[in-house]
């Protein structure tokens, strides 16, 4: 939750139950797994291909792309949030770390965290809470639960392999097009789901980044 480009909050559902979370803050540090699950392993195309632990989707940098952060590109492998030395990025009090910078291994992972939490506090010593605005949580609530008012039967899965077969060939036109077409039909009946669901929006997000400024550096 943004105030004035200043954090204030987080809105975030329960894994198990599905309710809706709201944790006021005075500061964030983004702390989340590398990005993954966008392309197909390709052996003819080892350049588009990876290996990662199922849940490692960015999800950071999703987060960063939706409230609009700026991102770091030098290329396919190459991207994260871009931050100040003090890992402030430009949001006021929003700080990231380890896999959400570019170019940052598990040893960087460690230091920059601890950098980044040294920040984020520092900062949370020297400044109030913000209030929120209750519209925000009541937009966000409406995209984390529409999924299971959807009336599609598409899963996750279906579109995680839509998201990879466009990324594979990078075809940004093809990619923003399932997302208008098939975005609204995927739904699911558990928590479970609805989490997997959300990861594989996270992908979308992270991939249509991606094949814009591969696009554009094509150009």
């Amino acid at each position: 939750m943004i105030n004035d480009n200043k954090v204030c909050g987080a809105i975030g559902i329960h894994t198990r139950t599905a309710k809706t979370m709201i944790f006021e803050a005075k500061s964030i540090v983004l702390a989340m797994s590398k990005a993954s699950r966008i392309f197909h392993f390709n052996s003819e195309a080892p350049a588009l291909s990876e290996t990662c632990a199922f849940q490692c989707v960015g999800s950071g940098i999703a987060m960063a792309i939706r409230n609009d952060m700026e991102i770091d590109f030098k290329g396919k492998n190459e991207f994260g949030i871009k931050c100040n030395r003090d890992l402030k990025t430009s949001i006021n009090g929003v700080f990231a770390c380890g896999k959400q910078l570019m170019g940052c291994d598990d040893i960087l992972s460690c230091v920059s965290g601890n950098h980044a939490g040294n920040k984020a506090s520092d900062y949370a010593m020297n400044t109030n809470y913000l209030e929120y605005d209750s519209s925000q949580i009541t937009l966000e609530e409406r995209r984390l639960f529409a999924p299971f008012y959807n009336d599609g039967n598409m899963s996750w899965i279906e579109l995680n392999q839509f998201i990879s077969e466009c990324a594979n060939s990078l075809d940004i036109t093809k990619l923003e097009q399932y997302e208008k077409d098939y975005v609204n039909q995927v739904s699911c009946k558990n928590p479970h789901d609805l989490v997997r669901i959300h990861e594989v929006f996270d992908i979308l997000e992270i991939a249509k980044m991606l094949l814009h400024k591969l696009e554009e550096n094509y150009e």
